[in-house]
C-alpha cells in the first residue's frame, strides 16, 4: 500500500515521474489546486523536470507562487475557495 502524504508532498514524486504526455495534464492539476505548503520544493521539482523534458513551464511556478501568496493572505478556507478562479489557465505546450 502506498504511503499517504499531503498533496503538497506527494505531488513532487508525481512530477519526477511525469512524461511528455502527462506533463500538460499535471500542469492543469497543479494550477487548479490551492497548495498550502512546500511551494519552493514543488517549483524546483517542476522546473527540473520541464528542463529534462525540454518543455516550457506551463506557468506552473507562477501559479504555485500565487497560491502561496493567496494562502498566506487569507483568513479562512472559504476565502481561498472564493479566489480559486485566479489559478485556472490553459496550459501552453512549448518545446525548446
Amino acid at each position: 500500500m502506498t504511503e499517504k502524504k499531503p498533496f503538497s508532498k506527494s505531488i513532487i514524486d508525481v512530477i519526477k515521474k511525469c512524461d511528455e504526455h502527462s506533463a500538460p495534464l499535471l500542469a492543469t492539476l497543479i494550477k487548479g489546486t490551492i497548495i498550502t505548503e512546500n511551494h519552493e520544493a514543488i517549483i524546483e521539482a517542476w522546473h527540473k523536470r520541464m528542463v529534462q523534458l525540454k518543455y516550457d513551464d506551463f506557468y506552473v511556478p507562477q501559479s504555485v507562487l500565487k497560491s502561496k501568496k493567496l494562502y498566506h493572505s487569507v483568513s479562512t478556507q472559504e476565502d481561498i475557495l472564493a479566489s480559486r478562479d485566479m489559478f485556472l489557465r490553459k496550459p501552453m505546450l512549448v518545446r525548446h
